[in-house]
């Protein structure tokens, strides 16, 4: 793969959903440079009697992936919060390595979870030692699947993001010291975290129907008594990748700010923001 130019394929997977993107970019005087190649979006028929909920959306994967011809040279896969459990880690800076801390955490999941806990594969976001930190845990046989799914199709995977943590990385600049909700919505299901001086530090993922959009504050300030949160400011920031247009909510206690990440150069007039997880970076 060349570090002046590449081609990359960006796939957003859902329970019911793929986002596929492929770009092209080279190195210029203002910096990577990018170029749309191709970009769909594939809904399919899930079956609910299948053993887990990824089976399907690895089926559609597999079949989309195996048409490519010409074969990119970077491929990464962001997971959908539906794939996904998340919780808050107080830090402990007794624990000195990543191997501790991990343990640390499995041990939190399963506090929470039972002993489902122990077939899922853990990933942490700690930014310095000791302080507060967000894990996620996603089935390890999906990422198992996944990968050898890429083998198969004689791709490289090089990363595989959870779909929260890519939506932070994204809008993390917009909410820099605030103490709000950043909410983030994707076919039926609302991500809910509160920010402590812009960093998460509570995290609640429900189902939703249509009407979200209507009811956000009405969710929020159950979510708040529910947690039991010192929650004073009535701020959110706003991120959705559905079909449907994004109508920020009226409430006069509220302050609601809709999220528009980073557009890469080159990419502006190409930019639909269902597709953000996949063209942003």
């Amino acid at each position: 793969m060349s570090l002046l130019s590449r081609e990359e394929l960006r796939v957003v997977l859902c329970r019911d959903e793929l986002q596929v993107v492929r770009l092209a970019s080279k190195i210029s005087l203002k910096g990577r440079l990018y170029s749309l190649l191709e970009k769909q979006k594939i809904s399919f028929e899930t079956n609910p009697d299948s053993v887990s909920l990824w089976v399907d959306a690895l089926d559609k994967l597999e079949s989309v992936l195996s048409a490519i011809e010409n074969k990119p040279d970077f491929t990464s896969v962001v997971l959908a919060n539906h794939f996904l459990r998340y919780a808050v880690v107080e830090g402990d800076k007794a624990l000195k390595s990543e191997v501790e801390q991990v343990a640390f955490v499995k041990h939190r999941f399963g506090q929470l979870y039972g002993e489902t806990a122990n077939k899922w594969e853990i990933r942490i976001d700690q930014e310095y030692p000791g302080a507060p930190f967000i894990a996620s845990a996603v089935d390890r046989d999906l990422i198992v699947e996944l990968r050898e799914l890429f083998k198969r199709v004689n791709l490289k995977l090089y990363s595989i993001q959870p779909g929260l943590m890519k939506a932070y990385n994204l809008s993390q600049s917009a909410f820099v010291d605030k103490n709000a909700w950043f909410v983030m919505y994707e076919h039926g299901n609302l991500c809910l975290t509160w920010l402590n001086d812009g960093h998460l530090s509570a995290v609640r993922t429900i189902k939703v129907g249509n009407e979200w959009q209507d009811k956000l504050t009405e969710i929020i300030e159950r979510e708040t008594y529910l947690s039991e949160l010192d929650t004073s400011t009535k701020e959110i920031f706003l991120m959705s990748f559905d079909d449907k247009k994004l109508e920020i909510p009226k409430n006069g206690d509220w302050k609601i700010y809709k999220v528009n990440p980073e557009i890469p150069l080159g990419l502006f007039e190409h930019y639909d923001e269902r597709y953000a997880l996949a063209i942003c970076e």
